[in-house]
């Protein structure tokens, strides 16, 4: 959270912050990150399966094309949720023995623990602004 003082100065704080929030507040956020539509053909669709024996973030076009295994990890990856610029993707992920959440860049590139998450963790979304994201446990 960012805290301005009355010289309207800003503490260097970290760029996302991390909310943990009941299932009822949570309803309208997980509302949100459900309704981003696939808006034109170079929009991806994020989504988990296990479909290799273990569960990955793949991505895929709206017309079915150009199907990305994204995390290529034998841990448990589930999930997917993009981001507001739709450039990255949060994961829950069992990686390095513990549930975590995790980001991801659309292409696969440069995987990143954000925080530890409990491992009853059942669903989460980023806010609108794209700086803090929520999730219920």
């Amino acid at each position: 959270m960012r805290h301005e003082h009355g010289h309207g100065r800003r503490d260097a704080v970290p760029r996302r912050s991390y909310v943990l929030l009941t299932s009822t507040v949570l309803i309208p956020l997980l509302l949100y990150g459900a309704q981003l539509p696939a808006r034109a053909s170079n929009t991806w669709i994020a989504f988990s399966t296990e479909r290799d024996g273990n569960h990955e973030i793949y991505v895929v076009r709206p017309d079915g094309t150009g199907l990305r295994n994204l995390t290529r990890n034998p841990a448990i990856d589930t999930l997917p949720r993009w981001s507001p610029t739709r450039r990255q993707l949060v994961f829950w992920s069992t990686r390095n023995d513990e549930h975590a959440f995790y980001t991801i860049n659309a292409d696969g590139s440069d995987v990143r623990r954000l925080i530890t998450a409990p491992p009853d963790t059942y669903g989460w979304a980023w806010a609108p602004d794209g700086e803090q994201f929520a999730f219920s446990s």
